[in-house]
């Protein structure tokens, strides 16, 4: 019996991952906001936000900086940035922002997400 039990449990939480019931909040971004609509990204050293179309402009202590959105996806935004010296990724659902070269395969960590709008 108790290994039947077993079975429906986690027959019920498949179900849930498979239909995105746990992917409706991030820890990070404002209610209701996701990848799809996002167009302010605040960490703890300034903010990305988006400006016209798909421009962006990060403002931080080493000063301004302006990126091309490329892509987004249900919970991140992609950019590159204008001297095409780096990609980023606003990853709303690991709260964090990532970057990577453009010869790169994988991000690395750059910023912990504090908020998103």
């Amino acid at each position: 019996m108790e290994f039947k039990n077993s079975l429906v449990v986690a027959s019920a939480f498949a179900t849930l991952l498979s239909t995105n019931a746990f992917a409706n909040a991030s820890r990070c971004a404002g209610s209701g906001v996701n990848g799809w609509n996002t167009s302010i990204v605040n960490h703890f050293s300034g903010s990305f936000i988006e400006k016209s179309g798909r421009n962006w402009v990060e403002n931080n202590s080493d000063g301004r900086h302006t990126y091309q959105e490329t892509y987004r996806d249900q919970w991140s935004v992609y950019l590159r940035r204008t001297d095409g010296y780096y990609d980023l990724q606003l990853d709303l659902w690991q709260c964090a922002i990532n970057f990577k070269r453009p010869f790169e395969s994988s991000y690395r960590p750059l910023y912990q997400v504090k908020s998103a709008y």
